[in-house]
């Protein structure tokens, strides 16, 4: 299949068809870690259980594997699942385990996780836009409702669940404006209703992809975001990008 010049935004394509540059993508972002930083200060992380719920080619996973005693990569992909198990085994590590299963129907003793992680993949179940018929968004909401309740089965006593999402008005980070065209941004729907609707804690963080080269950089967010964005990185010699993210967690207690 030829490779189109650009996905436009149709981030379940680039998913499911694209693994080697949605893994690019994944490790660009955040490229000094301060998503995972910040985390390790909120939330204790050591000799911890794990799960990374819909961990696509392992970014978080591997992280987590440092520093806790089991990490549960959750991955329906099976071409994800193959990017992870080899660096899983290049890395020689001993304690993550793959499942190959969606949000919606994996099981799990109860009480039997310390961490939830869970980034940019509720947000992809919701899916709202202005034009989202309001039935299909309601059982959007209830497949939310019913995977949180999962979650928060699962947990143990005191446990958390760490839900990462692009935050509002940045959608494409820095470069917003011209993606959207003056387009509405809906990128904070989600979070405004679900950090209201389960009562997390919502923390704005500022990260950054830093890519080797302007090309790169152009190569990557135009294949994502369209030929708009991979002509303007190109004229203005982008290599940095700036992008807010909500990170939201909630500690259960029972």
């Amino acid at each position: 299949m030829k490779q189109p010049a650009s996905i436009k935004g149709q981030w379940d394509l680039f998913y499911s068809n694209y693994p080697e540059l949605y893994d690019k993508f994944s490790r660009y972002e955040d490229s000094k870690n301060q998503i995972f930083e910040f985390i390790k200060r909120r939330v204790n992380l050591k000799n911890k259980i794990i799960l990374d719920l819909g961990a696509g080619t392992g970014r978080y996973s591997i992280l987590f594997s440092l520093l806790a005693k089991k990490v549960y990569a959750l991955e329906p992909s099976l071409v994800m699942r193959n990017i992870l198990r080899q660096r899983v085994k290049e890395n020689n590590i001993k304690n993550l385990y793959l499942i190959n299963k969606q949000a919606q129907d994996f099981e799990l003793s109860n009480d039997s996780i310390d961490v939830i992680f869970s980034s940019w993949v509720l947000s992809g179940i919701y899916d709202w836009h202005s034009n989202t018929p309001k039935n299909e968004l309601r059982q959007r909401k209830e497949e939310i409702v019913i995977i949180i309740a999962k979650l928060e089965r699962i947990l143990k006593n005191g446990g958390s669940i760490i839900v990462i999402e692009t935050a509002p008005g940045q959608y494409g980070g820095e470069l917003q404006p011209i993606i959207m065209g003056g387009r509405e941004d809906f990128s904070g729907n989600f979070t405004d209703w679900f950090t209201n609707k389960f009562g997390f804690k919502s923390f704005k963080k500022n990260t950054v992809f830093n890519f080797k080269s302007a090309s790169e950089a152009a190569e990557i967010f135009g294949f994502v975001y369209g030929n708009k964005i991979r002509e303007y990185i190109l004229q203005k010699e982008i290599k940095s990008i700036k992008m807010g993210v909500c990170i939201m967690i909630k500690k259960i207690e029972k």
